[in-house]
């Protein structure tokens, strides 16, 4: 209360955020769903942000599982739905690290779900959950902006039969425990900060599979 006081005051641009944990006292989806709603109306009435920033984590999974995805979804299209315009941004965080297929399959299904179901701005991307140093690079927020991009304009259902199409990919693995944890960003980048070519020819070969799912890149 004492920070979004002293924001105010000085005339500060606000990014308010929230990030109920779902499997922790918010209970399962529905409940956390309802939550992250909750904290959005409050963050909006209290702070007055510019944007509003809303994550839901699962306890166990990142934000790239089934359940958090659905909740995600929840949180825009609920406003959405009611006719409030607000500017909302979510997180994706995914459980397998860079340069793996899998995180490429994470990052797509959480960009395509949350672009379909109207959010203003993705941030991220957090590779091995956010939590292992030096395993983030540049490169999977290229990826998302590209997906994010290429699924604009996708209805609800299109998106739907493609984020079920990308958790068959990796559903058993998250369940395992066994995501893989992929290369560090000293692995994945050449002098002067460029991908390097396995990563590249990864994302090139990541893409025509999602085209052939229904995604249009331009």
């Amino acid at each position: 209360m004492k920070k979004i006081a002293h924001n105010q005051n000085l005339g500060n641009i606000i990014n308010a955020c929230c990030a109920p944990m779902l499997g922790g006292y918010s209970g399962g989806p529905e409940g956390t769903a309802i939550t992250a709603i909750a904290e959005a109306m409050q963050g909006f009435v209290m702070a007055k942000p510019m944007l509003f920033t809303t994550d839901v984590i699962s306890i166990r999974f990142g934000t790239s599982d089934r359940q958090a995805t659905w909740v995600n979804c929840m949180v825009p299209l609920a406003f959405n739905s009611a006719g409030v315009n607000i500017i909302l941004a979510m997180y994706i965080v995914g459980t397998a690290g860079p340069c793996t297929e899998m995180l490429c399959d994470e990052v797509a299904a959480i960009a395509i779900a949350q672009t379909a179901s109207g959010v203003s701005a993705l941030c991220g991307v957090e590779g091995c959950e956010g939590v292992k140093m030096d395993y983030v690079t540049g490169m999977e927020s290229r990826i998302a902006s590209e997906i994010s991009r290429a699924a604009a304009g996708m209805n609800l259902s299109e998106a739907n039969e493609i984020v079920n199409e990308l958790l068959g990919n990796y559903e058993e693995t998250l369940k395992s425990g066994k995501a893989p944890t992929g290369k560090s960003f000293t692995e994945c980048y050449e002098q002067r900060l460029k991908p390097s070519k396995e990563y590249l020819d990864l994302w090139q070969k990541k893409k025509k599979e999602l085209e052939k799912m229904g995604l249009v890149f331009h």
